[in-house]
């Protein structure tokens, strides 16, 4: 009971200071002032219009057109491209698969073979096992030639199939399959390992597996193989007779290098990722080529054309040799990470697109239809309809891709590092709690049938909700302005509570009375969250005010993904009371601190200069380091908790002061962990605080 007791006697107080009144004008003019500067840029606009002046022109162009940007055709093949991109994965997988075990099958039934024909007392056991090994080499021969599909999605595979080792493997293989035909148990087992086959189909399997790390490592011997020849050329027979052979190894050397960096780029565009690599090793190892292709080229230099063509060649070989470009391959090669993704992922992806994505696709097929059908018109409102489910369909599109790339990008980052990620090629900006809250509301579209045009997005400083400026929108805008103020405010009422009991005097009279030292504490707090609570409730009135009177107020539902995990639907208005609540949980954290600095060190001037620091600091943070992964640990940061409702995100920022009133969302981050870090910080400060205070003597 003394705790209300006090703040009553605390708010009464602070209620006769003319700072408070003082505070109140302020804070009107400011919010007022924030029309003047509230100047929101779009949100992304899903609709598209196909040109045309009838329904059927519309329909027609829609449906037929081969070389626009909005057609069924184009939004089919995006649809397709994902398909392809899932069946890839697949293939690869069960066929490594299936190779793995053919392997070892052929293995066990090779030695049994050996075993029954060294014992030769049952022929018809020989025979079936002999058979059984016919069989084995018939599914390797079949399954490592099944390369139509792969070879057809990804550019590098079909690079790969036409490298040495590839058909070096391929021959062996059919050399083994025609061999067996005609063989008996006693050759094939003669041929098997005269030949090597068993360790032969072990390196076939591995290197199919690691196809990429297979193409790589053909560079390495193939550049080092010219190099050493070009290297021994010039320095064992340094004669004139000689400079047309220095001239063609040079030249192949060249062309070798070319083929590296080709396939190179082609690694780094292939719509499937097949591995993960480093930009730093991506772009040491292109640029270590591309300076080895320029000290090869060097020979024809103007600069360079008066030396001699012998020591031309003597001072290229020797550069090479220095710069040493096969061991940078072989490097490079070795830190590849394996970019996997498990068939149960993609089977579920499948299954999602062919229960889901396909049955959406034909609904807004048959509406299309439908609509040409029965209102053939020039009517605008037939014209917006069609229009309309033309959205829907590129939607559909639209949304089938980031399925898939979202989930599958999840999957194979689980082998890094999270706080490694955007070193790799490819995932420079890639963010798991963005991919995860974006794929979480993807699928909330596709289950529910519904379409991201039909709902608000989750409020963004000066960012529209919506496809018009709501006043939802500015009431957001003027918020946040209204928190950074309210916060100064509430910073310096905090720390005048305690410091200015100290500089009074009026410490000692407080001490003495009958009140339990944390009570004292306690009330001042709450007396201070009490204005906080009315300057908060007034910056909202105010601002619905001015937004109503200025903006239509839309009231389309907001798709919000909680802590980036579950979505559901909320009435904007609803979300602005969530936003509310997280307002007056933020200030609270700095008032705590603020009142924590005042009675740790009895100055109104240290805890003023001290809070106000770490605020502009926490502030500044999010510009200077939003990116980061500790980021997300640090207490200040974790103050705002409303970001956890969806779309805090670096990539969504439109930058400069916009970054100050954004807090960010990094790729580690967690409500419950922010919760905890915001509830431990103010935890920490109190007990601080109410044992200093308890333990003074005044």
């Amino acid at each position: 009971m003394g705790v209300f007791r006090i703040a009553r006697a605390e708010f009464i107080k602070i209620f006769k200071k003319p700072s408070v009144y003082l505070m109140g004008v302020i804070l009107a003019a400011v919010l007022v002032l924030s029309l003047l500067f509230f100047n929101p840029i779009g949100r992304q606009n899903y609709s598209v219009t196909v040109d045309g002046v009838t329904v059927e022109k519309v329909y027609n162009k829609f449906m037929n057109d081969t070389a626009g940007e909005i057609t069924k055709i184009k939004y089919d093949e995006i649809i397709q491209n994902n398909v392809n991109k899932i069946n890839f994965y697949k293939e690869f997988n069960n066929r490594n698969e299936k190779l793995k075990q053919i392997n070892e099958e052929f293995v066990i039934i090779y030695n049994d073979l050996v075993t029954q024909n060294k014992i030769a007392n049952n022929d018809t056991k020989i025979n079936l096992t002999f058979l059984e090994l016919k069989n084995k080499v018939q599914n390797y021969y079949d399954e490592f030639n099944n390369t139509k599909d792969l070879k057809s999605y990804s550019a590098f595979f079909k690079h790969f199939t036409t490298l040495p080792s590839y058909s070096d493997a391929s021959l062996n293989i059919t050399k083994l399959y025609s061999k067996i035909e005609d063989a008996t148990p006693s050759t094939i087992i003669d041929y098997i390992e005269s030949n090597n086959f068993i360790d032969k189909f072990s390196k076939i399997y591995t290197d199919n597996s690691n196809f990429v790390t297979t193409s790589l490592n053909y560079y390495v011997d193939a550049i080092s193989k010219k190099q050493s020849e070009y290297y021994k050329s010039v320095i064992n027979n340094p004669t004139s007779s000689n400079q047309e052979n220095f001239k063609k190894l040079k030249n192949d050397l060249a062309t070798e290098l070319d083929n590296l960096l080709t396939n190179l780029a082609k690694l780094n565009e292939d719509d499937q990722h097949l591995i993960f690599m480093t930009t730093k090793d991506y772009d040491e190892l292109t640029n270590a080529v591309t300076e080895a292709n320029s000290i090869i080229n060097s020979f024809d230099d103007v600069s360079n054309l008066q030396k001699p063509e012998y020591q031309r060649h003597k001072e290229i070989v020797n550069s090479l040799k220095e710069l040493d470009i096969s061991n940078k391959i072989k490097v490079f090669t070795n830190k590849l990470i394996k970019y996997n993704v498990d068939n149960t992922t993609l089977d579920s992806l499948e299954k999602i697109i062919v229960d889901k994505i396909y049955s959406l696709r034909t609904s807004i097929t048959a509406s299309i239809e439908n609509v040409k059908q029965n209102n053939n018109t020039s009517k605008q409102s037939d014209l917006d309809s069609i229009n309309n489910y033309i959205t829907c369909y590129r939607v559909i599109a639209q949304n089938t891709n980031s399925l898939v790339n979202d989930t599958i990008n999840l999957e194979a980052v689980k082998v890094l590092k999270s706080s490694k990620i955007n070193n790799y090629v490819g995932f420079e900006k890639f963010n798991i709690y963005e991919t995860k809250e974006n794929l979480t509301k993807t699928k909330y579209f596709i289950n529910k049938g519904t379409f991201n045009q039909d709902y608000s997005d989750v409020f963004a400083f000066n960012r529209n909700s919506s496809n018009k400026t709501s006043a939802y929108d500015f009431m957001f805008y003027g918020m946040k302005i209204a928190t950074l103020v309210i916060t100064i405010f509430a910073i310096f009422l905090s720390a005048s509570l305690m410091a200015s009991e100290y500089d009074s005097g009026t410490i000692k009279l407080l001490a003495m009375r009958p009140f339990n030292r944390w009570k004292i504490i306690t009330g001042k707090l709450l007396a201070t969250m009490i204005f906080v609570f009315l300057f908060v409730l007034f910056s909202f009135i105010i601002c619905l005010v001015a937004g109503v009177c200025m903006y239509p107020l839309i009231n389309a539902p907001v798709l919000v993904v909680f802590n980036g995990r579950l979505a559901f639907a909320l009435h904007p208005f609803v979300l602005m009371l969530i936003n509310f609540l997280s307002i007056i949980a933020e200030i609270f954290f700095y008032a705590v601190i603020a009142l924590s600095i005042s009675t740790i060190f009895r100055s109104y001037t240290s805890a003023i200069s001290i809070s106000c620091i770490l605020y502009i600091l926490a502030t500044s943070f999010n510009v200077l380091f939003g990116g980061y992964f500790w980021y997300a640990f640090i207490p200040f940061v974790n103050a705002d908790l409303f970001k956890y409702m969806g779309g805090s995100f670096l990539t969504t920022q439109t930058g400069g002061l916009n970054s100050l009133f954004t807090s960010t969302l990094v790729t580690n981050a967690n409500f419950f962990i922010s919760l905890g870090i915001w509830a431990g910080t103010i935890f920490v400060f109190l007990l601080i605080t109410h044992i200093t205070f308890k333990l003074r003597d005044f």
